[in-house]
């Protein structure tokens, strides 16, 4: 395994979600995207934020009362960092 074989990888990842983000994003209707505050739906608004403005992403999450399942704060965090027009 050559010793940037991960850095490669990571790139080409970066690549193929940029370009099926852009994919999804082709539409007539206001985009949104729901964001757990994970590093999944995480990295999917901060890819989708650099291809269009934030302020044009509609983010929405939930909460749970129940803290060790509440990942809000995270989800508050990201929508903040992006600027998307976040619903909780």
């Amino acid at each position: 395994v050559p010793h940037n074989a991960e850095e490669v990888w990571g790139e080409q990842l970066i690549e193929l979600l940029t370009a099926a983000i852009k994919r999804r994003m082709i539409a007539d209707v206001p985009l949104g995207f729901f964001l757990s505050g994970g590093i999944d739906s995480s990295a999917l608004v901060a890819l989708a934020s650099t291809l269009i403005d934030g302020s044009k992403i509609n983010t929405f999450s939930i909460g749970f009362t129940e803290a060790s399942f509440d990942e809000s704060a995270y989800s508050t965090l990201i929508a903040e960092k992006f600027g998307t027009n976040h619903t909780r």
